[in-house]
């Protein structure tokens, strides 16, 4: 069998990226080095890893947004999709505060 060493070294990085912490991240120079840190001088390769990267390609990419639009769209139209509507909207409900709270009681209804 043949390997690549390249391949090799790719798939040594990612192990290696997707057994980060948030601590390790830091402290490896995978990010700013400090509060005070220019973003320019950071990991340009890193970013916010690959969502980060899929967030910018979503913003720069208007057929990708379409896409990502439908998707969503369809999702919403789902099964799965009006469950997960449901239980968002009963929990920002449940957050919400009661428009009767503060009124006297011969004006609730």
């Amino acid at each position: 069998m043949n390997w690549d060493p390249n391949q090799i070294r790719a798939g040594l990085q990612h192990k290696k990226e997707s057994e980060e912490t948030a601590v390790s991240f830091a402290a490896e120079g995978g990010g700013p080095g400090g509060p005070f840190q220019s973003s320019d001088k950071t990991n340009k390769l890193r970013m916010a890893g690959p969502g980060g990267a899929f967030a910018q390609q979503l913003m720069r990419d208007p057929e990708l947004a379409g896409r990502v639009a439908n998707w969503d769209n369809q999702f919403k139209q789902s099964v799965p999709g009006l469950e997960f509507n449901k239980a968002k909207i009963m929990q920002q409900a449940a957050a919400a505060p009661d428009p009767a709270e503060g009124q006297p009681m011969e004006q609730r209804s």
